[in-house]
């Protein structure tokens, strides 16, 4: 299963700074968001998913019964205890609003600074699985770079759950496979590590958010 969409940078939506989430966000969007200090200077930061109350543009120009995007936004905190727009993103998060199918975003900053976003979505129908995603970015070089990925599936009807972690920095792989059957009998779990290869970190919106 995937939603995703292309990772090009669009307009900007949300206003560029606020006292606070109630300045950021238009009436009738739904948000989520977290707080923390991401560029390491002592202030803390906000991270804004946002999405918006209508379909996007390009479903209504095709007049297609499509989702709604979320947008992803940054905000660092400034010494007056107000919020000022670093960037935005329109496009790389993943479609919802689908009848079926929900979709849970869950951003979070470490007290390092590591900024999580998790994304996980339940069928209600058509469909056996859940599935659950979660990207680790850091800052640095005046940019957010991908360090890790975490990739979760369960199917409900064989109790086989999937784990699968990507570290980028110690270029380590993990997957463990693990499976509870009926009679809440757990068997053992299968684990196994390998390496991935040297790669450039890849920098937020430069690829889709995907699930």
């Amino acid at each position: 299963m995937m939603l995703a969409v292309s990772a090009t940078a669009g307009a900007q939506v949300l206003p560029s700074a606020g006292k606070d989430v109630k300045d950021l966000v238009p009436d009738g969007w739904t948000h989520v968001e977290a707080f923390g200090d991401l560029n390491r200077d002592g202030v803390s930061d906000l991270v804004l998913v946002a999405t918006p109350n209508y379909r996007n543009k390009k479903d209504i120009e095709d007049d297609e019964e499509g989702g709604i995007i979320p947008v992803l936004a940054i905000y660092f905190g400034t010494r007056n205890q107000g919020y000022q727009c670093w960037r935005q993103y329109e496009d790389i998060m993943p479609e919802t609003g689908f009848e079926y199918i929900s979709l849970e975003v869950t951003p979070e900053i470490s007290a390092k600074g590591v900024l999580s976003i998790g994304l996980s979505t339940f069928a209600s129908m058509g469909g056996w699985s859940n599935y659950s995603n979660t990207y680790r970015f850091r800052y640095q070089q005046k940019d957010f770079y991908l360090i890790g990925r975490d990739e979760n599936s369960f199917a409900r009807n064989t109790g086989v759950n999937t784990y699968v972690s990507e570290n980028y920095l110690t270029r380590k792989k993990q997957t463990v496979v693990e499976q509870q059957l009926e009679s809440d009998e757990i068997v053992p779990k299968k684990e196994k590590w390998t390496s991935l290869p040297k790669q450039p970190l890849k920098r937020l919106g430069k690829f889709p958010l995907e699930i």
